[in-house]
């Protein structure tokens, strides 16, 4: 199938979870890959990992402290999800936390 592609963004001291679901009977693994995009300079590839997804379930993962994506602060680019039949549901969701509460709360769609 072909990849999926998303946003992540930083700025602000956002977070950027991604929320993957599996509509299958069967385990899928789903290839992630994270790329820094800039003004004029082409994408830098922030690299990328293998996650296997189980039947009928999902996961939520923050891209920096979940899944350990070195991404800089301030900055943003492309997610990107491979999977091999269309029955992965990919977001990103764009979190911002202000004094200990959700100051902004922004699903974008992985498509």
């Amino acid at each position: 199938a072909n990849p999926k592609y998303g946003t992540y963004n930083t700025f602000l001291g956002q977070q950027n979870w991604l929320k993957l679901y599996n509509d299958t009977a069967a385990a899928q693994t789903v290839t992630v890959t994270v790329n820094q995009l800039g003004l004029t300079a082409p994408a830098i590839s922030l690299g990328s990992m293998t996650l296997t997804l189980q039947p009928n379930s999902g996961i939520d993962a923050e891209l920096v402290e979940s899944l350990g994506f070195s991404i800089p602060a301030d900055t943003y680019g492309t997610v990107e999800v491979s999977a091999p039949n269309d029955a992965v549901f990919a977001q990103v969701l764009r979190l911002r936390l202000l004094n200990g509460y959700i100051d902004l709360a922004e699903g974008m769609p992985v498509r």
